[in-house]
């Protein structure tokens, strides 16, 4: 398996990490983070393609006016009673 090479970590970033890290192997520890960062990136992605669907659901669906809605609660409550 090919790694790209690490990017630039701001330093505010790095001092975090170093302190989390305590001294250990960082090669370790980003690999002990990788696979929840790849998840969560992915699950991002499955996020935003749910969103964009029920979107374009929702440009698709027929236009109802607030008067239809209330027509349609009024036929709802009959059929209930």
């Amino acid at each position: 398996m090919r790694y790209m090479t690490k990017p630039h970590m701001p330093e505010d970033v790095k001092a975090a990490f170093d302190e989390v890290a305590c001294g250990e192997n960082n090669n370790c520890v980003f690999d002990e983070l990788m696979p929840d960062a790849i998840e969560e990136k992915r699950r991002i992605q499955r996020r935003a393609q749910a969103i964009d669907y029920l979107l374009s659901l929702r440009k698709d669906a027929p236009k109802v006016s607030d008067s239809m809605r209330e027509l349609e609660r009024q036929a709802l409550r009959r059929e209930g009673t």
